[in-house]
C-alpha cells in the first residue's frame, strides 16, 4: 500500500503541474477536478497514507526489529516534497517535485525491502 499511495503521489504532482492544459484539453484528473488547492490536500493525504500504511504494517508484525523502521530515512525527503509542492503555484516551478518524488519513492521502497531483508 506505501508504494501505491506514494506512486499516486508522483502522479498527482504531474496532474497539478499540468492542471491548466489538462483543463483546455479536456482532461478531467483528480487536480482538474478538485482544484489546486484540494489538489494539495489530496497530496497530503497520499504521503500521509503512504507513510500511515508503511507504520500499520510494521506495527502489525509480530517481529519489531529496529531494521524494519529504515524506511523512516525517506521522511525528509517526501516530507520537503509536501511542503514545497503546497507551497508552489507555478507550473514551471512544481516540476522539480515530481523527480524528486518519483526518487523518495524509490528510496522508500530500497529502505523499506532491505530493513524487511535485515528483520
Amino acid at each position: 500500500m506505501p508504494v501505491v499511495f506514494f506512486s499516486a503521489a508522483v502522479l498527482n504532482i504531474n496532474n497539478i503541474r499540468d492542471i491548466e492544459s489538462d483543463r483546455l484539453a479536456g482532461k478531467y484528473s483528480i487536480p482538474v477536478r478538485l482544484g489546486r488547492g484540494k489538489a494539495k490536500i489530496y497530496h497530503w493525504f497520499l504521503l500521509v497514507g503512504g507513510f500511515g500504511s508503511a507504520f500499520t504494517y510494521i506495527l502489525l508484525n509480530e517481529n519489531h526489529s529496529i531494521g524494519k523502521w529504515l524506511f523512516l530515512l525517506s521522511f525528509p525527503l517526501i516530507f520537503i516534497t509536501g511542503i514545497k509542492v503546497t507551497r508552489t503555484n507555478e507550473s514551471e516551478k512544481i516540476d522539480p517535485q515530481l523527480k524528486l518524488m518519483a526518487l523518495s519513492t524509490l528510496a522508500f521502497v530500497i529502505l523499506f525491502g532491505l530493513g524487511l531483508l535485515l528483520s
